[in-house]
């Protein structure tokens, strides 16, 4: 769907009141150009993550409204997902028109009414949903193969990796504590790293932060098979999150070489 505002470099806020005045139905514009059905199987990297992604930090209104709004200099992560669904569509930044915001972002939005019945169907994922506390990991439409990821797409939305030196502590913020434990689970059995859940009162809802660890000993073989876990199959990723975990590992190797070298003076 070709950008309204950006062309005539009006509001978005302004072009969304003139389609609800007018009763303008944007399904119904390029839809050659359109990918609507693209996550309704997951049987890739890039459709796991996306997915993963829209659980953490994609925004669903009503009539299959979504929207993605996120740091500038992610902007790159936007333009991937809107070729996967429409090609001919506009990302914009939200201080385009003149108006100033204190924290510029990149912005992604778009009306599909078969995307949203394919989220509800098939993966349980609905409007305003960040108040479904009984979100649950969707096993049955997410190949074994792709659950890594499927997690790097939610830890890319919602997860920081608070790293410094030798400190390197993986969270992650979910709406749901089920879903939480699914995660810690899943990551558990395929790293070795435990987790601990914490439960916190928002604004409007609860929300839990599932955090990663591991003693020291085994700390950093465990992170390098989250890192391989992560990302073996990575075909898209925020660079800035994937460089914080490899920074870490090469900290640690240069740490083991050094340590290494100094015993056999």
């Amino acid at each position: 769907m070709i950008d309204v505002s950006k062309i005539l470099n009006i509001n978005y806020k302004t072009v969304e009141s003139i389609k609800r005045r007018y009763k303008v139905d944007v399904n119904k514009v390029s839809q050659s150009k359109a990918n609507y059905h693209f996550l309704e199987i997951i049987d890739n990297d890039i459709k796991a993550y996306i997915l993963g992604f829209f659980i953490a930090d994609g925004c669903i209104g009503k009539e299959g409204r979504f929207s993605f709004n996120i740091s500038k200099e992610d902007e790159y992560i936007l333009h991937k997902i809107k070729d996967c669904f429409i090609a001919n569509s506009v990302v914009y930044k939200n201080n385009q028109n003149g108006v100033k915001f204190r924290k510029e972002q990149a912005i992604y939005r778009f009306t599909s009414r078969p995307l949203l019945s394919i989220l509800e169907k098939k993966y349980n994922i609905h409007p305003r949903k960040t108040y479904n506390s009984s979100f649950q990991f969707p096993f049955k439409t997410i190949p074994t193969k792709y659950h890594g990821s499927f997690i790097r797409g939610l830890w890319d939305g919602d997860g920081c990796y608070e790293s410094y030196k030798s400190i390197f502590n993986p969270s992650c913020c979910i709406n749901s504590k089920l879903f939480a434990e699914q995660i810690g689970n899943i990551i558990k059995n395929n790293t070795g790293l435990d987790y601990k859940i914490y439960e916190h009162q928002g604004k409007t809802c609860k929300y839990y932060v599932l955090r990663l660890h591991a003693n020291r000993i085994n700390k950093l073989e465990k992170i390098r098979k989250l890192y391989n876990f992560l990302y073996s199959e990575d075909t898209i990723s925020l660079k800035r999150k994937k460089d914080k975990v490899i920074r870490y590992l090469e900290y640690r190797a240069n740490l083991a070489v050094n340590k290494a070298k100094q015993c056999k003076a």
